[in-house]
């Protein structure tokens, strides 16, 4: 679609908030141009993109080497937006996406997570990315707190695809001792202070 049909006329969230008066945002620390991103997001009707040329690439972990951290995209993403307006933040991160082997010797600041037998193995890189992915959101949500923010905001975490590729799937199952494949689900999981939602899509 991206690619294809980036002219095409779809239906949006950013649409929709800026008819109720909100701001809407893309913040990615990547690329403007890739998957087309710059041309959909404007057909999309998103306010502004804030893409990699916006932020200062100072922590690099995940993916192939090049994309920064959650942990400072999430930091430094807050001071680019209007946060005193009613908004709407696309927040892309990177770090936790295929491979993971940046994690291989990824140490966690005051934090003694280990994988014990799992160190060096995929499976092992792979649980490191998700604890970490895990630390950062609660890092992100602690910020929306202390910002004001938190009450006041609805928080939905999707993955687009499924994290672990087909040829490194027994290693997942094995991990979890099943045999069922739930490899290609996607996870929605959309938060607002006293409820939470968890939805999985069969992809």
């Amino acid at each position: 679609m991206y690619y294809r049909y980036p002219e095409n006329t779809y239906p949006s969230l950013a649409k929709l908030v800026k008819s109720n008066g909100c701001n809407s945002y893309v913040s990615h620390a990547y690329s403007s141009v890739f998957w087309n991103r710059r041309q959909m997001y404007e057909n999309l009707m998103f306010d502004e993109f804030i893409d990699s040329s916006c932020y200062e690439m100072d922590d690099l972990l995940g993916w192939d080497g090049t994309a920064l951290s959650d942990l400072s995209f999430f930091k430094q993403s807050f001071d680019k937006i209007n946060t005193k307006d009613p908004f709407y933040n696309f927040l892309i991160t990177l770090t936790t996406h295929y491979p993971f082997d940046t994690f291989r010797d990824y140490k966690f600041e005051n934090d003694s997570f280990d994988v014990g037998e799992y160190k060096g193995e995929f499976i092992g890189d792979y649980i490191k990315a998700a604890h970490y992915a895990d630390m950062t959101l609660g890092i992100f949500i602690e910020e929306l707190k202390s910002r004001g923010l938190y009450d006041n905001s609805v928080i939905a975490i999707y993955d687009d695809h499924f994290a672990v590729p087909i040829n490194k799937k027994n290693d997942l199952l094995e991990y979890l001792e099943t045999a069922q494949s739930f490899q290609m689900n996607i996870t929605i999981l959309v938060t607002k202070r006293k409820f939470t939602i968890l939805i999985l899509v069969k992809n």
